[in-house]
């Protein structure tokens, strides 16, 4: 289903202990060049994407605040205001905002905003024959933690283990700070549970 295969973000809830951050020598560097990649997307109003998560492949686009996600016309999945509706083959489910997880790639970019903590940058790659540039980050697990229970809407604390990492890799232009590729991998003790990349 693809409520299940995109909102895999509000399924890794684990009990555990909360590591304490360390600091990169280049992390102050690191995240300004991460805030550049973050702010130019945000502000780009209107652009398609795809989504590809195992073996299945979406396509999406975002006007402004809202968007929609859908694969072959059969499912589709789609923002309007405050609302979030889900069709499949005919039948419809509508969920509130803070229902669903991460599926937007502004969804995403705030996220970044909030928790992300670069740690690498990977240069002298190319996309689409031109420079590029990739950089790795890792999400806050305190912060994605309230981030999951504000979707819970609960009073209970939730604390991610710290087996389990959240990493985003962004590759982009480092002329322009265009974001071209971001992929999303949650690990636990370095064995890959699931990956998501999205193309723009």
């Amino acid at each position: 289903m693809l409520i299940r295969v995109l909102c895999f973000l509000c399924l890794i809830v684990l009990i555990g202990c909360e590591m304490p951050p360390k600091k990169e020598p280049n992390q102050i560097q690191s995240s300004q060049v991460l805030k550049q990649i973050v702010e130019k997307k945000i502000r780009q109003l209107q652009y398609p994407f795809f989504i590809q998560a195992k073996q299945e492949q979406f396509k999406g686009q975002v006007n402004g605040d809202d968007w929609f996600v859908e694969k072959d016309k059969k499912i589709r999945l789609e923002k309007k205001g405050e609302q979030i509706q889900f069709r499949k083959d005919g039948d419809k489910e509508v969920f509130m905002v803070h229902q669903i997880g991460l599926i937007s790639p502004k969804d995403h970019l705030q996220l970044l905003n909030e928790a992300g903590k670069p740690k690498k940058e990977k240069r002298n790659i190319s996309w689409e024959r031109k420079r590029a540039e990739q950089l790795d980050i890792h999400i806050d697990k305190q912060k994605l933690s309230e981030r999951i229970k504000k979707s819970f809407l609960s009073d209970q604390p939730l604390v991610l283990s710290d087996q389990v990492d959240v990493i985003y890799q962004l590759i982009y232009l480092p002329d322009t700070y265009e974001l071209k590729k971001m992929t999303i991998l949650i690990q636990a003790q370095k064995h890959l549970l699931q990956e998501v990349r999205y193309t723009f």
